[in-house]
C-alpha cells in the first residue's frame, strides 16, 4: 500500500503516514504468531520508510489502535475474554490519528505510539525518549 500511494505522498504537502501495529507486537500468545509477527514487521517498516524516505519528507509512525471490538478480534477471543479486554473505541483511535496529523513531530518518526497514552504526557518524556532511542524495535544487551 505504501508504495503505492508513495509517490502521491510526495508530490503533497501532507506526507505522514500512520501504519497500524498492535500492543500484539510485543507478545507471545499461542496461536498468534502470524498476526503478532505482521505487527512487529509494522514498527520496523515505519523505521525503513522514515530511513529512506524522510529527506524527502515523508514521515511515518507506528499506531496501536487501542482494544477495539473488530470482528476479527471477536471472532478470536473467547467472549468473556473478549467483553473484558476489548473496551477501546473507534473514536479514541480516530482522535488520536488527528492529533498526529495535525503537526508534524518528527521526534516521533518510526517511534510506536498507542491510542492509549496520554498525549501530553508522552511528550512531556521527549527529550527521554529521543535520548534513549525508545519506542523503537531494539535488542536489547546488557
Amino acid at each position: 500500500m505504501t508504495r503505492l500511494f508513495l509517490p502521491l505522498l510526495l508530490k503533497g504537502s501532507g506526507k505522514t503516514i500512520i501504519n497500524i501495529t498492535s500492543i500484539a507486537s510485543q507478545l507471545l500468545v499461542r496461536g498468534a504468531s502470524a498476526y503478532s509477527t505482521s505487527k512487529l514487521a509494522m514498527l520496523r517498516f515505519s523505521e525503513f520508510t522514515n530511513l529512506e524516505y524522510g529527506a524527502q519528507g515523508i514521515l511515518a509512525y507506528s499506531l496501536h489502535p487501542g482494544a477495539v471490538a473488530t470482528e476479527l478480534a471477536i471472532d478470536v477471543m473467547p467472549k468473556a475474554m473478549a467483553s473484558a479486554v476489548l473496551v477501546d473505541t473507534v473514536e479514541l483511535a480516530a482522535s488520536t490519528i488527528v492529533f498526529l496529523t495535525q503537526k508534524r513531530q518528527e521526534w516521533l518518526a518510526g517511534r510506536y505510539i498507542s491510542v492509549n497514552w496520554d498525549m501530553e504526557e508522552l511528550f512531556g518524556k521527549k527529550d527521554e525518549i529521543v535520548e534513549k532511542d525508545l519506542l523503537k524495535v531494539r535488542m536489547a544487551i546488557e
